[in-house]
Parts: C-alpha cells; sequence; structure tokens
C-alpha cells in the first residue's frame, strides 16, 4: 500500500493501521523478548536521572514493565500519565500506586496528579507506532504527547531527552507527518539505539 496520494492526515491513519496488523501478529514470547532487550538498552541512557516520565505498555506495545521496575530498583522516580480530557495527568509511581482501566482501555494510575510534572523531568519514555531515521515519532492518533510535549523544551534547548520505544521493524526511512508531530532524540528497539 502507497501513502504517497494521501493527505496526511489519512496518510498517517493507512500507516497506523499496517503496523497495528503487524503488531497484532507478535507472539507473546517476542513481546517478552523484546521487553527485556529494550529494557536493558534504555537503562544506560536514563542511569543519570533522577525523574523519569514513563508509561504502562498495552499488550501490542514493546513491553515498559522491566523498563520501569530498572528505573525505580535505582531509586529514580517515575511518573506514569492518565488521560484527562484531551491532556495527560501526570501521577508519581510508589508502592502504594493503584490502578484503573480508563475508557480507551489504558492501565492508568490513581493518585494524585502533579501540577508542574515536568518541571524535574530528565527524560520522556514515549510510545509510538513508528519513527523515521530523523525522529520524527507516530504516535496512535490521539496527539496526548504531542499537545504534552508542545509546553517543553527540546533536549538541545535545556529540556528533557525524549526517548520512543518501537520493535525493529517499525524504524522507516521516512512516515506519513504534520507539523504538530513531536521529535524523538533516540529510539530504542530491542537491537538498537538509534540518536538523532
Amino acid at each position: 500500500m502507497t501513502t504517497a496520494d494521501l493527505s496526511p492526515a489519512a496518510a498517517k491513519a493507512a500507516f497506523r493501521g499496517q503496523i497495528r496488523a503487524t503488531r497484532a501478529a507478535r507472539t507473546d514470547a517476542d513481546r517478552a523478548h523484546a521487553a527485556g532487550e529494550i529494557a536493558a538498552r534504555v537503562l544506560p541512557l536514563l542511569a543519570d536521572s533522577s525523574v523519569v516520565a514513563c508509561y504502562l505498555s498495552m499488550s501490542s506495545e514493546p513491553g515498559t514493565v522491566a523498563v520501569i521496575d530498572l528505573l525505580r530498583q535505582r531509586g529514580i522516580r517515575v511518573l506514569l500519565p492518565r488521560v484527562t480530557g484531551t491532556d495527560l495527568d501526570w501521577v508519581e509511581l510508589t508502592d502504594a500506586t493503584e490502578f484503573s482501566m480508563s475508557s480507551l482501555g489504558i492501565t492508568e494510575p490513581v493518585g494524585e496528579s502533579l501540577s508542574d510534572a515536568f518541571g524535574n523531568v530528565d527524560a520522556i519514555v514515549l510510545p509510538a507506532l513508528a519513527v523515521s531515521r530523523s525522529g520524527t515519532r507516530l504516535g496512535q492518533g490521539g496527539g496526548f504527547y504531542d499537545r504534552a510535549l508542545e509546553a517543553i523544551a527540546a533536549h538541545a534547548e535545556g529540556g528533557p531527552i525524549r526517548l520512543a520505544l518501537v520493535f525493529d521493524d517499525e524504524i522507516f526511512d521516512a512516515i506519513p507527518h504534520e507539523a504538530h508531530d513531536s521529535r524523538v532524540d533516540a529510539v530504542i528497539t530491542p537491537e538498537r539505539v538509534l540518536s538523532f
């Protein structure tokens, strides 16, 4: 399927469909292997961090539980998102954190949201369906992360480093994108780390 003749939004939707179908076909063993390899590659990038914003992966995504566990074992504070309207709120993960299922089918933390979540964050680990070789990220389509990142300085300007997690076959020379799509500083797969 070619997306060359579609509008950017339609091309992104078609591209998302292709990637979701490929992800749905992965086995649990493939996902478990990927999660372990990604965690091992992410940790050196975040070892000097004090606070990391991460996300709870859905079953088809590269798993983040191992990443979160390794960060917390090293005393790094982890913030997790929750959808509130069209925005993301952030809750610090503790041993007492409880979770609920959102109307979007996403596991989210229950608790008090942080008023300035990104004020002290060293890194943001972002979900992605695909990343281009120039660092453009294709998200799930809700725009939650793009909106959250609009007000945050880029890493080159003193902001937190932005890392995306994908499977190895989800890095492309180019992906459909629009001006509001956020870029990442690095993408981590089970086999490699690419920095931009």
